[in-house]
């Protein structure tokens, strides 16, 4: 084998230099100035989202460059210096800025919507067909609709068929059924506990949303466990490759988001959030006549989200939140406070936080699964002098799989299964109506005070669905069920057919039909064995739901539903052999309109008008009654405009019903007690409160201060100070009389401000 003499080093640099001498010849001058590349990112203005697609250019050098789907877009400049950047987009208006090339930096490119004339054309693609009794919301919407404050769960109230007890709760009453019926999922993780303190505000930020699907009845075969509607609630992902975040701070809350990158494909997202109300509130507090708090009221959350994406089906997400509420109370001796609730102390505690990992993967466009396991832990504590006592502690773990194949061009199959267990201890004391108390028992003396203690209760749900859908335009039918079975204090399984059937009788306008069988199992206050009926099983309802939709102007569509639920298997009590039963029965049938306008342009806005009838009967030989959260009318008209770059307005205003309630005819002295208890009328829920009305108002500031977008908010509440009745309070110390009992209202006239800095 021949072998080479080595080259000595001195020969080696001697090369080195000649090279370098005749390539410098070579190359052109121009050339010796190296490239600097930048990069950016192009967003659409009014919905803080990547503009995909978009054409971006140079000005000075005539250089372009495309968009991709995340908006982001990369250009090598010649050298360094300022340049005048450009950007364009179909249905946008021209973007320029001066830019100094900086190849460490991201620029920001934000888009415009353009205001079309009637003499432009605009071609959109065609929309997905929603399904049957399905509302959407995007993010950008839900924090602009007029008094709801950004938060979700209110703005959720002002969809047709929605109802509310009042401006304090943010509770959902959703066609003519109770808040205990619904069903909300954060990316289809069950949230068993979705409000603070009850109704007050949601726990989760919106700014970690992306949007909202409410099915407000006759939803597929894939939820269970609801008897009156599904809120889902899905989160966002980073699409743009750069750091950011938002501060927000208004009278109540502050809050903040941060958002950054994990490598080329990853991303996180954290959020959280408290209120302050106890840091300057305890001098007006301390003034209070009834009561004297001694623990301020306080809340806070916290979640966060990342996600990486292996490849373009191969994606994995984790979740995590929590929440924390707490509030102390001592009831002072005082005539304005009723007798059972004078010198004693209220303590309410509740801490609850989640997790949850999930796997898409998606190989090709015929088959996607998406795999889930979860966990949660809650601690609630409540406690009301002798009377209550109470204390919980939950462990769940879940695990779910949805898959979705499609056979062929007309056919997809649908199926997925879930399990969930958990281990509950109970501990405490309860007042519990007795079995001979009217349907308006007077607290404490038609209670009973129980002691009790449940430990170590298992509870295992199972669940699995099958959902075949058929599409021969221009019908498409959906055909399945559900099969879930339980095990806590007894054992039990049901299945659920549901089925929808949509014909597009054009390529606008299209009518659907829905029905199903919805089954819910009967909480443990009235499944124990120390005060309960174990031999419950589920509530359950029938759906019929008739719609027409039309798609109208860009983002615009109309839609008409009637309903009707038949309820049967509700829990009442006063049964002659055991405090519960599942005897009670019901109905609901009603109609909905909605005319509503997505976000396009700066726009959005809808009209929705409800009427509802909910009756339920106990069959204890009284009849019909009106359901407690029963508004046979209900009109919301929503409508936000961002008039100019810097100045957004929106109106909100809400027409219902008043809610049923039974009329107080006189009252009775106790002398044991020496207080006067009220008589009510056996028209039980035959009265209605006044009717509630409310008007309110929003406008947006926009600007941009020391590199940062600021949004300054007004929020004005009840704007003409409509006296909105709440509830009635008879008042022990008196007897029945005119001014006993009296109204308690909802909110006065209230204005509510804040301001959010994003960077």
């Amino acid at each position: 084998m021949r072998r080479y003499a080595p080259i000595p080093v001195r020969s080696l640099r001697a090369l080195a230099i000649a090279f370098g001498i005749l390539a410098s010849a070579a190359i052109p001058q121009r050339a010796l100035h190296a490239a600097i590349a930048i990069q950016g990112v192009v967003v659409d203005r009014a919905t803080n989202r990547p503009s995909g697609g978009a054409t971006v250019g140079i000005i000075e050098t005539g250089q372009t460059a495309i968009a991709d789907e995340k908006g982001r877009f990369r250009i090598a400049l010649p050298r360094p210096g300022r340049y005048t950047l450009a950007a364009h987009s179909p249905g946008y208006e021209q973007t320029r800025l001066v830019i100094t090339a900086d190849p460490r930096k991201t620029y920001m490119v934000y888009l415009t919507q353009r205001v079309i004339t009637t003499r432009e054309i605009v071609v959109t693609a065609k929309k997905e067909k929603q399904n049957v009794s399905r509302r959407t919301l995007e993010r950008e919407e839900i924090k602009k609709v007029p008094g709801g404050a950004g938060d979700l769960m209110r703005s959720i109230q002002t969809l047709p068929g929605v109802a509310s007890a009042g401006d304090i709760s943010g509770q959902l009453y959703v066609r003519g059924s109770g808040p205990y019926d619904n069903r909300i999922l954060i990316d289809k993780f069950w949230l068993a506990n979705a409000y603070h303190y009850g109704g007050f505000v949601s726990v989760i930020n919106t700014d970690l949303i992306d949007s909202i699907d409410f099915y407000s009845g006759a939803f597929p075969a894939i939820f269970g466990e609801a008897t009156g509607s599904v809120l889902e609630l899905h989160t966002r992902e980073k699409e743009e490759p750069t750091w950011g975040g938002k501060i927000n701070v208004n009278l109540l809350t502050a809050d903040a988001v941060l958002e950054m990158p994990l490598s080329e494909n990853g991303y996180l997202i954290l959020s959280g959030r408290r209120s302050y109300f106890d840091l300057y509130a305890e001098k007006f507090l301390s003034n209070m006549d009834q009561v004297r708090v001694t623990e301020m009221p306080v809340f806070w959350d916290y979640q966060a989200k990342a996600g990486y994406q292996f490849s373009k089906g191969n994606r994995i997400e984790f979740l995590s939140y929590g929440f924390e509420d707490q509030v102390g109370v001592h009831f002072k001796n005082t005539k304005e406070v009723d007798s059972y609730l004078q010198k004693r102390n209220l303590s309410y505690y509740v801490r609850s936080y989640g997790n949850g990992f999930t796997w898409k993967f998606a190989p090709s466009k015929r088959f996607h699964s998406v795999f889930k396991v979860g966990s949660a832990v809650e601690s609630d504590h409540f406690f009301l002098g002798e009377y209550v006592d109470f204390d919980l502690r939950l462990n769940a773990i879940m695990l779910r799989e949805d898959m979705g194949v499609a056979i062929a061009d007309f056919y997809d199959i649908n199926l997925g299964g879930e399990y969930v267990y958990a281990n509950v201890d109970l501990k405490g004391r309860l007042p519990i109506a007795t079995n001979t108390a009217t349907n308006n028992p007077v607290f404490p003396d038609d209670f009973t005070i129980t002691d009790f203690t449940i430990r170590n209760l298992y509870y295992s749900h199972w669940a699995g669905y099958l959902q075949n859908v058929f599409t021969v335009k221009p019908v498409k039918w959906t055909v399945g069920a559900r099969y879930d079975a339980h095990r806590d204090v007894s054992e039990f399984a049901y299945v659920s057919p549901r089925s929808s059937l949509e014909v597009s009788v054009t390529d606008a306008d299209r009518v659907s039909f829905a029905t199903g069988l919805y089954q819910q199992a009967h909480d443990i206050y009235y499944t124990n064995r120390i005060f309960g009926n174990p031999s419950l099983t589920t509530a359950k309802a029938a759906h019929y739901v008739l719609s027409y939709h039309r798609d109208l102007a860009e983002k615009t569509t109309f839609s008409l539903e009637t309903y009707y639920k038949k309820l049967w298997d509700l829990a009442v009590t006063g049964a002659s052999d055991t405090l519960f039963s599942d005897r009670g029965t019901g109905y609901v049938y009603g109609g909905e309109i909605l005319l509503q306008r997505k976000l396009t342009r700066g726009f959005f806005g809808w009209f929705s008008y409800g009427y509802s009838v909910s009756r339920r009967d106990d069959l204890d030989g009284k009849g019909e009654y009106a359901f407690q959260y029963d508004r046979t009318h209900i009109v919301n008209i929503i409508a936000s405009y961002k008039l100019r770059d810097w100045f957004q307005a929106g109106i909100k205003w809400r027409y219902a019903t008043g809610l049923p309630y039974t009329e107080i005819t006189g009252s009775i002295y106790n002398p044991m007690k020496s207080e006067y208890l009220p008589e009510y009328s056996s028209d039980y829920n035959g009265r209605r409160y006044p009717d509630y009305q409310k008007l309110d108002i929003r406008f947006d500031f926009y600007t941009a201060w020391f590199g940062l977008r600021w949004n300054l908010y007004l929020e004005i509440l009840n704007a003409y100070n409509h006296h909105n009745v709440l509830s009635q309070d008879f008042r022990r110390h008196t007897p029945y009389g005119d001014n006993n009992p009296r109204y308690n209202y909802d909110l006065p006239f209230l204005p509510y401000f804040g301001v959010e800095v994003r960077f």
